[in-house]
């Protein structure tokens, strides 16, 4: 049972140490609810906000800037080492600027548990970076994109 009461205190200094705004305990009677805050939307290192994280503070508009896709070269023959379907994958990222698991399932015609073992693969690879999670994930061209 110790270790369990040592929990609340650990998060609300875990929080603080990652800079993020205090946890509220709101008691409830027989319960009690606990708020978290995230941190507000952060872009990417190409200044885009994704609308679906810009969507979750309240706002739905992303400046024009932040739609620019990445500048990424069009050689992509160079990429002898990725399969048939991982090229698809990459050169919709270089025509789209990003990519979700549900555009993959569409695009390669393939159930969504091989779309994310494909995915993954690729981001081992840092071919791609992944941004966001469940829902909102999307793939963004990582360290290694082809050129």
């Amino acid at each position: 049972m110790e270790k369990k009461t040592k929990v609340v205190p650990r998060m609300f200094r875990e929080v603080k140490e990652y800079g993020l705004r205090e946890p509220e305990l709101i008691n409830l009677g027989s319960d009690f609810r606990l708020n978290l805050y995230r941190r507000s939307p952060e872009t990417d290192e190409y200044g885009v906000i994704h609308p679906k994280n810009s969507a979750q503070f309240g706002t739905t508009e992303l400046p024009n800037e932040s739609r620019i896709v990445p500048n990424i070269s069009k050689n992509i023959e160079d990429s002898a080492e990725l399969t048939e379907q991982e090229l698809k994958i990459v050169q919709y990222i270089r025509e789209n600027g990003e990519i979700t698991t549900m555009q993959v399932v569409e695009l390669l015609t393939v159930k969504e548990r091989r779309t994310r073992s494909i995915l993954s693969g690729l981001s081992k690879k840092k071919i791609l970076k992944k941004v966001g999670v469940t829902r909102n994930t999307v793939y963004l061209a990582g360290e290694y994109f082809p050129k």
